[in-house]
């Protein structure tokens, strides 16, 4: 299949949705064609790759695929042959080093779609388009149709969050759809915001399940939302004497626990070794630069750029001339800012630094991009006056459009997505062409490892997990074993299978019961 056929597709759609926004003042039908052009467009990218992804996707893929046995036992290694029960993340056996809720969403994908690198990528696609909408609803509710649909315009057309989605950026879908947690629970809350009474309760249980999910997903960061909800009552003059408010927010915060708590209960109980390895392991991020990823005080600020093509200079001040706008509600004002900031410092402090980290509220930074597009554009029409009436106006509202137009090209950047993820395969023995090809190889020879009865050795560093994944094999490492180490496969019921590099030991190409599999590129 030609996937470029789906990103033709989603870019036409998009251009037919802010036509028909700005033209046919057919709201309902732009946000369609905006949502089915996001989800194109993502479906486009998720397709590119057949391979699994280092560093992070092929690992939370290959405990997404061993939950499928059982959701309550996140494994990396299902079978272990070789015990390192409180190893790193890429070595262990018992995974809980993320939490489960975006594994569990690739599960049930692959539930449906197969076990496949798009079935691990498609709930990242899928929650992304529906973000697209619900930054659409937030953007609505404060500052207007306008900027929320062009806060949904920059949101489907993001470069980093498209890219987040296809895996190939450190944390991918962990974070991506962290994001779209986030994204959920501030929707959810300025429902609540905007909500008469009859409908207040709805909302306060939602945002509560989304905030868990959140948390549920990525831990305490997900928490997000109470942060701006609480500072919006104690700076409201009528609110913060009024015990209704803390109570609604209260019984919000319960059903978020509810939702987020079992699971840390249930770990805890059923793997305190681990649970308390991996809770120490994570909390050293706060004071030590954890397995090289470090930075100084502004690695965030300047990650802005690649994260929204606009150098951080430009950016901040922006965002935080954003306060000084009488036409914005405070309510929105005090939260946003809120969770702009604390997100900043907190990881500004931390001494472990990635690029994703602030990307949680990269959706609340497109709705002040929007903000200050559409105020940046309406000053210029009143200050020239030159699309006031008549042919004039058309003129204008044509130059608008095509702005925005241009503004979503360059911010999606699509031939950079395609030459991302195709420039290394075209050349042939690279990193990632082999990768891709090794894949596939896995794949192909999984026909005779329908059930699981091999144990593969030999592999290349870190390809044990795409040969586990796409093999189907019952576990695999990337040494030749020992003969104790044989002994003890073939005592547990399993067959032995070897890469052949041409080096083997005589015992082991003396051994008929070990299958030499022949055809295996050694990564480098």
């Amino acid at each position: 299949m030609d996937w470029h056929f789906y990103l033709y597709g989603g870019a036409t759609s998009i251009v037919l949705a802010v036509l028909s926004f700005f033209f046919l003042k057919r709201t309902g039908l732009a946000i369609f064609l905006l949502l089915a052009g996001s989800l194109l467009i993502r479906l486009f990218a998720i397709s590119l790759d057949f391979h699994l992804h280092l560093w992070d996707e092929q690992f939370h893929a290959m405990v997404a695929k061993n939950l499928l046995d059982n959701p309550l036992k996140p494994f990396l290694y299902k079978h272990n042959f070789v015990p390192r029960e409180l190893a790193f993340w890429d070595l262990g056996h018992i995974w809980l080093h993320k939490q489960p809720l975006f594994m569990w969403q690739m599960a049930v994908s692959m539930k449906y779609f197969g076990v496949n690198a798009f079935a691990i990528r498609l709930p990242s696609a899928i929650l992304g388009t529906i973000g697209v909408f619900f930054i659409y609803r937030t953007g609505r509710l404060w500052l207007g149709k306008n900027i929320g649909f062009l806060s949904g315009l920059l949101l489907a057309t993001s470069f980093f969050t498209v890219e987040m989605m296809t895996g190939i950026i450190h944390t991918d879908h962990n974070d991506s759809i962290f994001q779209f947690y986030i994204l959920a629970s501030i929707w959810a809350w300025s429902e609540l915001e905007h909500s008469q009474n009859k409908k207040r309760g709805f909302w306060i249980v939602l945002v509560g399940i989304l905030a868990g999910c959140a948390v549920l997903n990525k831990w305490l960061t997900g928490l997000l939302v109470y942060l701006g909800w609480g500072l919006t009552i104690l700076f409201n003059r009528e609110k913060r004497v009024q015990p209704k408010y803390y109570l609604e927010l209260a019984i919000s915060v319960v059903i978020c626990l509810i939702t987020f708590l079992p699971w840390q209960l249930y770990i805890w109980s059923e793997f305190p070794k681990v649970a308390r390895f991996e809770f120490e392991y994570n909390s050293r991020h706060l004071f030590e630069n954890i397995e090289g990823h470090g930075g100084d005080v502004w690695y965030h600020f300047n990650a802005a750029k690649k994260i929204y093509g606009i150098h951080p200079l430009i950016l901040f001040p922006l965002i935080m001339g954003f306060w000084f706008f009488k036409e914005v509600p405070r309510t929105f004002k005090i939260a946003t800012i809120s969770y702009f900031v604390s997100i900043y410092l907190l990881f500004t402090v931390a001494k472990t630094k990635m690029i994703a980290f602030t990307f949680s509220i990269s959706t609340i930074t497109y709705i002040f991009l929007a903000f200050w597009i559409f105020h940046l554009f309406r000053r210029l029409k009143s200050r020239l006056k030159l699309f006031d009436s008549g042919k004039y106006l058309l003129a204008g509202k044509w130059l608008f459009v095509m702005l925005i137009l241009s503004l979503a090209h360059f911010n999606l950047k699509a031939p950079q997505i395609i030459e991302n993820h195709t420039s290394e395969k075209a050349e042939g023995g690279t990193f990632q062409n082999l990768r891709e090809y090794n894949a596939r190889y896995f794949q192909r020879i999984s026909e005779i490892n329908k059930k699981e009865t091999y144990v593969l050795f030999n592999t290349s560093k870190y390809d044990e997990i795409p040969a586990m994944f796409f093999g189907n094999f019952a576990s695999a490492y990337n040494f030749k074993p020992s003969k104790e180490l044989v002994q003890k496969v073939k005592s547990a019921g399993f067959n032995v299978a070897i890469l052949d590099s041409g080096d083997l030991p005589f015992w082991i190409q003396s051994d008929s019961e070990i299958l030499k599999i022949s055809g295996y590129r050694w990564i480098p």
